[in-house]
């Protein structure tokens, strides 16, 4: 059973669950972590937006003390498209 608030865009679009899948969910929940919040909103209805998927925040804007790693490995982590994830 899928948790909607770490659902990946293409378990969304009915596409399937791959490695990219869990890769995209350990970005939401590392985005949770260090940004104390969800990466596209609080709501179960922002976290099925498609475009919510497309204006995902930079980390470092959340936050001031955010370290500058962040943004890279969180951005890269929540890509829309599982082939721009990491492997």
């Amino acid at each position: 059973m899928e948790t909607l608030l770490f659902l990946s865009p293409e378990q969304r679009e009915g596409s399937g669950i791959t490695p990219a899948s869990d890769v995209f969910s350990l970005g939401v929940l590392g985005y949770q972590l260090l940004c104390r919040g969800y990466p596209y909103g609080e709501t179960i209805a922002a976290a099925v937006d498609g475009a919510a998927y497309q204006a995902i925040p930079a980390p470092s804007s959340r936050s001031k003390e955010m370290p500058g790693w962040a943004d890279e490995v969180l951005l890269r982590s929540l890509h829309p498209n599982p082939d721009s994830r990491y492997p």
